[in-house]
Formats: structure tokens, C-alpha cells, sequence
């Protein structure tokens, strides 16, 4: 899924995520600015304009629940070689490391078992944070 933003405006300063103007699903808002206008009686008023997206219940669902999200171990090693981490400092890591070499080998779901529960983590020379491997995945799945 990849989420399409359009320019909009207010009066009133909206809310980032908005899950309660619509029964059937979720506003999404960012880069919120609070602008001066004139107003046609020579006077200025507060005008909010930010990029907003309309989600369904279940596309929300799907976008805020990245937990549940299913994360292989080979897609996390995906993940890993998409930040320039090569498979040989993965496994110079894992050899070092191997109580987390057991857990990506044995977990179901290495997002919430393993990537949660060590990062940061260095790897060769670069520091691997979960906003960087959550934002890789999303991306990878379309969920941006």
C-alpha cells in the first residue's frame, strides 16, 4: 500500500491522526503550517495547510501495526544489505553474537523477537537502529 498525500487547508489546527471524522477510516496529516492570511476586511487570520491522506480502517490497521508485520530472517538480512552491510559482516556479527544468531535462526517473526530486542546494533560499520530497519521494511512492503 502506498499511501497518496494531498495539499489541504483549515481554520482549525488538525489533528496528525485524525480517527474520528470518519467511522470508515483514518486521516493521516503531516507538515502541518500554521500561515498568516488577509482576510478581505483588511484583517489576518490562522490558516493551517499540510499534506493529508485518507486511509480505510483496514489500510490503517495494516500502516500503524508494524508489530504484527511478519519479518523473516531473510528479509531482515535483506533489510541489513539494503543499508551497504555486506553478508560477510553479517556473519563476522551473528559468529560474535550468538545468542542473536540463535534467535534469528529459530524466530518466526524477527521484527518483534530479535530486531526489537537488539537494536541499535553495529554491524561492520554501520549502526542499525529499528526506525531504519521499520522504515526499510515499509518500504519494501509499500507501506510508506
Amino acid at each position: 500500500m502506498k499511501i497518496s498525500y494531498y495539499k489541504a487547508h483549515s481554520t482549525e489546527r488538525p489533528l496528525e491522526v485524525d480517527t474520528t471524522s470518519s467511522k470508515n477510516g483514518v486521516y493521516l496529516r503531516k507538515n502541518i503550517q500554521e500561515i498568516q492570511q488577509e482576510t478581505q476586511e483588511g484583517g489576518t487570520e490562522t490558516i493551517y495547510e499540510y499534506d493529508e491522506a485518507y486511509l480505510t480502517n483496514s489500510e490503517y490497521a495494516a500502516y500503524s501495526d508494524i508489530d504484527n508485520l511478519t519479518m523473516t530472517a531473510l528479509d531482515f538480512i535483506k533489510v541489513l544489505e539494503a543499508f551497504g552491510i555486506t553478508r560477510q559482516e553479517i556473519h563476522t556479527y551473528l559468529d560474535a553474537n550468538p545468542y542473536i544468531k540463535d534467535e534469528l535462526t529459530y524466530c518466526q517473526n524477527v521484527y518483534c523477537g530479535v530486531v526489537k530486542q537488539f537494536c541499535p546494533a553495529t554491524i561492520g560499520t554501520t549502526t542499525v537502529t529499528t526506525q531504519m530497519v521499520e522504515n526499510a521494511f515499509r518500504a519494501k512492503l509499500e507501506i510508506v
